[in-house]
């Protein structure tokens, strides 16, 4: 029984330490075709993606700021313009 137990556990860790197979599969076929991975980990793609996502939250952020200090201030819209 307790020979048993323990060839269960090695056998069970010996499983958890491969690596899946697809994960493998994919990365070679993407080497093959030139594809290797980029140094900084994400993509060009995707860095630009995140990079204008970010240029995009910012100027989000510069117009709520600014109605924010034009609300604080008093000013009230009325048709795109600040009545005071």
């Amino acid at each position: 029984m307790r020979k048993t137990v323990v060839m269960g556990v090695l056998l069970t860790l010996l499983l958890a330490s491969l690596p899946p197979t697809a994960a493998c599969e994919t990365e070679v076929a993407n080497a093959l075709e030139g594809k290797f991975p980029s140094p900084t980990g994400i993509s060009p793609n995707k860095d630009d993606s995140v990079r204008e996502a970010v240029r995009l939250a910012e100027v989000g952020q510069e117009v709520a700021r600014e109605m924010l200090w034009q609300v604080l201030m008093g000013g009230q819209s009325l048709g795109g313009h600040y009545r005071f």
